[in-house]
């Protein structure tokens, strides 16, 4: 089963360019391929990606030990998880940016996930 995630654009633009090699979320997910939907502007799913692994930790462990791979500065990475125990690093393996972006009607969808959504069949 895929994960559609929506990402901002420049984060995604960052995964699809090989710079990011880590997305941080507050929660594990139960995919090793997510689609990569592109928040506004964008508004397209424009490219995946596979999970090598997931590491689950405190934000400082995360940080520490995954700062220069995960595109984004101190302060953001902080402020995203101001009131958690414990978040996720999803250590990304293989990132390939669609020919062409697809709209979420092409996946059934009406609108885009707050997070993230799991696509069944797929």
């Amino acid at each position: 089963m895929d994960v559609l995630m929506s990402i901002w654009p420049e984060y995604a633009e960052q995964i699809l360019a090989g710079v990011k090699t880590v997305e941080f979320r507050k929660k594990p997910i139960k995919a090793d391929k997510v689609l990569i939907y592109a928040t506004s502007p964008v508004k397209k799913v424009v490219g995946k990606f596979t999970v090598v692994e997931q590491v689950i930790s405190s934000p400082g462990e995360l940080w520490r030990r995954y700062r220069e791979y995960g595109g984004i500065d101190e302060k953001d990475f902080f402020a995203y998880y101001e009131s958690a125990a414990a978040g996720v690093a999803l250590v990304i393996g293989d990132a390939v940016r669609f020919p062409q972006s697809l709209n979420l009607a092409s996946y059934g969808l009406l609108r885009p996930p707050q997070s993230c959504q799991y696509l069944e069949g797929r």
